[in-house]
C-alpha cells in the first residue's frame, strides 16, 4: 500500500472550513468538501472553541538578523542598484557579517544565509554588470 501523502491547503481554506463546523454544518461534509483531513480539522476546532489555537509558524530558528537589520540591508542593495552599482553575493555577505558583529561579535553569516536571505527578499535578484563595447541609443 502506498504511503499517505500529506494534505497541502491554507491557513484561509483552515479558517474558513472551521468557521463551516462552528456555525453548525458536520465536520465530516465539510472535511469531505475540502482537503482537510477529519481529524485534523476536529482537533483544530477543539482548539478554537478552547482558544488555544496557536498560528502556524515559520519552522527552525529565527533569522540571525532581526527584521529591521534586514529591510536597512534589503534598502542598502536598492539603493546601490539604482544608483548603477550592482552588489553581488560577496558584498551582501560582507555587508551582512558587519551588520551582524554590530549585535553579536562572534557571530557571522554565511552562504546558506545568503540563500535564505535571498528566499525571503524576493525582490531582489542577482545581478551582475556587463561590459557594452559601444554605445547603443
Amino acid at each position: 500500500m502506498a504511503p499517505l501523502t500529506r494534505s497541502r491547503y491554507t491557513p484561509a481554506e483552515l479558517h474558513h472550513t472551521i468557521q463551516d463546523v462552528i456555525s453548525g454544518q458536520s465536520g465530516r461534509f465539510v472535511s469531505g468538501k475540502s482537503k482537510i483531513p477529519y481529524l485534523t480539522l476536529m482537533r483544530k476546532v477543539r482548539e478554537t472553541k478552547a482558544g488555544t489555537l496557536v498560528p502556524p509558524q515559520r519552522r527552525g530558528p529565527p533569522p540571525i538578523l532581526p527584521r529591521d537589520c534586514e529591510s536597512d540591508l534589503v534598502a542598502w542593495i536598492t539603493a546601490m542598484q539604482q544608483d548603477g552599482h550592482p552588489v553581488d553575493r560577496h558584498m551582501i555577505l560582507i555587508k551582512g557579517n558587519q551588520l551582524v558583529r554590530q549585535l553579536d561579535p562572534l557571530g557571522s553569516v554565511s552562504g546558506g544565509w545568503y540563500k535564505r536571505f535571498m528566499q525571503r527578499h524576493t525582490q531582489l535578484t542577482s545581478r551582475s554588470a556587463q561590459v557594452i563595447s559601444h554605445a547603443r541609443n
